[in-house]
């Protein structure tokens, strides 16, 4: 890659610490990073770089197993500068160091979306939105927006403050490479009696009561992750316009969707002791043009089911079916999702990264099912809920 400043906001978040910061240090590690590359993270924690990398890098999750290399880590944290400091502050260190680098920026917003334009106009009002010597770049995380009338709202923000050539809205799904092997794979219609899609978790919502709460599992899960991977298998090409044209052809079917919430989640940390939020749901939809129409497609997601493992799997009418294993790989990725994206932007490539044609199209399917008539079935964690989904719908 070339050389480019990488501007994290959110630098302590969740975000950060569990994808962004262990991508860096796999980067670090495989030669990626080129020599001037450096990395200012910001923040309102008072942090020590040296002992919060070195944590950040030891936690063990699902996105990050493997051992560290100390000679590794101290290479990574030799091209980090901490900031301190609020992200609205016009006058603060971050914007006084940014006006002095010279070459490519690319941010990344890994905050609560509540910031974004707090940000935003701190970056244009200290000229920082602009490309000059190099270019500048914006990466997005999810979510776009929390329904229709607020991603359309979002998006016209990012038109306010950057080109859209700027933007990179990403949803992490895409950077994995086994689905990007499936845009790739021309899969056909043909003798397809179904298309099932599920992804489960064997875990709960950990502390992130505050935003899983307002959002719940079709809206962090469907919108996005689940809706791309249906566009892997039934879309043209991998090309953002027949990305969106698949998602502009779903069909919502209200009557067709249940949701549940596992025992327990009403106990969970910042969760109101009487949400309807769903931490599962199962729907039965269908596009409506290409060769994939009219065939039955179930989406499905939960938390805290009997196991961990995002799947797809196609039914033929003779009896066959194909099934691609998503999570966990039995062979590991050469790249993380997280690598790959920020290897994509930092080279302008934004084919792996949503449009605002894919983002409101998705939202507009999704809105129509998202309202709840009745309060959502209580279900036992460890149950089995994502597969033989068919058998939950009439036919």
């Amino acid at each position: 890659m070339e050389s480019f400043t990488f501007v994290i906001f959110g630098f302590t978040s969740n975000l950060a610490q569990l994808k962004i910061i262990p991508a860096l240090y796999d980067l670090e590690e495989k030669g990626q990073l080129a020599p001037n590359t450096r990395i200012i993270g910001i923040g309102r924690k008072d942090i020590s770089v040296q002992n919060y990398i070195d944590e950040v890098l030891h936690i063990k999750s699902r996105h990050h197993t493997h051992g560290i290399k100390k000679e590794i880590q101290t290479k990574l944290i030799s091209r980090i500068i901490y900031l301190q400091e609020d992200f609205e502050k016009k006058d603060g260190n971050l914007y006084s160091k940014l006006k002095k680098i010279q070459g490519n920026i690319l941010y990344y917003l890994a905050t609560y979306p509540n910031l974004y334009i707090k940000i935003f106009q701190s970056l244009k009002d200290n000229g920082l939105n602009q490309e000059g010597d190099g270019w500048v770049r914006i990466l997005i995380e999810k979510p776009i927006g929390n329904d229709l009338k607020s991603a359309k709202e979002l998006d016209s923000l990012l038109g306010e403050y950057f080109k859209e050539n700027q933007i990179f809205r990403v949803d992490h799904y895409l950077g994995k490479e086994v689905i990007r092997n499936i845009f790739g794979s021309d899969i056909k219609s043909d003798g397809v009696e179904s298309l099932e899609i599920s992804i489960s978790e064997d875990f709960g919502i950990g502390k992130r009561g505050v935003y899983y709460d307002s959002v719940g599992a079709l809206k962090d899960m469907g919108q996005n992750h689940l809706l791309q991977m249906l566009a892997a298998v039934t879309a043209k090409s991998v090309k953002r316009e027949d990305r969106a044209e698949v998602l502009e052809s779903l069909m919502p079917i209200s009557r067709n969707i249940a949701f549940g919430q596992y025992e327990g989640y009403l106990k969970e940390e910042q969760v109101s002791p009487v949400s309807m939020t769903d931490t599962y749901f199962v729907l039965k939809t269908k596009l409506t043009n290409g060769p994939w129409k009219g065939i039955p497609i179930f989406l499905s997601s939960g938390k805290k089911l009997n196991k961990d493992e995002t799947k797809i799997i196609i039914y033929y009418k003779n009896g066959d079916k194909k099934t691609f294993i998503i999570y966990p790989l039995k062979n590991p990725d050469k790249f993380d999702a997280y690598e790959r994206l920020i290897m994509d932007a930092v080279a302008g490539d934004q084919t792996f990264f949503n449009s605002p044609r894919e983002i409101i199209a998705s939202w507009k399917f999704i809105d129509k099912l998202a309202v709840k008539s009745e309060a959502p079935f209580i279900y036992k964690p460890g149950s089995n809920l994502t597969d033989g989904v068919s058998a939950k719908f009439p036919a």
